[in-house]
């Protein structure tokens, strides 16, 4: 390496040492995974300034999920306010989950699904007890427990 890269290395390795990084070449591996570099490689300024290119897009990606995750927040933040004023207006807001879940499902699984739960049902003797069929008031009524959920 010429003077300029020494002075630089060092610089480098000081500022990692308060740091706590004890190894240059394992953190420049750490840094730069995929690039090639192995914790073998001779370091060089080079390899310093691509590892600094790889920390700043680290950053700028780590930044962009932030931003995303902080947009998530505020969209789970309005589902519930609607999910509050629907049940404010009377209805029932598991309910309503229940029927957003299911019209994500495809109509033929959703059946198929469905068809699955009145076997099952039928087979421990709650023949009719679907929730397609008012299930949840059903099953309530047949074993004398109105506060029960009845989720099928």
């Amino acid at each position: 390496m010429v003077d300029g890269s020494d002075e630089l290395a060092g610089q480098v390795k000081a500022h990692l040492a308060e740091h706590g990084v004890a190894d240059i070449r394992a953190s420049l591996v750490a840094a730069r995974p995929g690039k090639g570099l192995r914790p073998d490689d001779d370091f060089d300024a080079a390899a310093m300034r691509s590892a600094g290119i790889a920390a700043e897009q680290l950053a700028v990606i780590v930044e962009r999920i932030e931003r995303l995750e902080e947009a998530k927040a505020d969209i789970a933040r309005d589902i519930a306010a609607i999910y509050a004023e629907a049940k404010a207006q009377g209805y029932d807001a598991p309910t309503i989950r229940r029927t957003v879940k299911a019209r994500r499902i495809d109509p033929k699984d959703r059946a198929e699904a469905q068809a699955m739960l009145d076997l099952y049902l039928d087979a421990v003797g709650e023949a009719g007890a679907s929730a397609s069929e008012g299930g949840a008031t059903a099953r309530s009524a047949s074993k004398g427990s109105a506060g029960g959920r009845g989720d099928a």
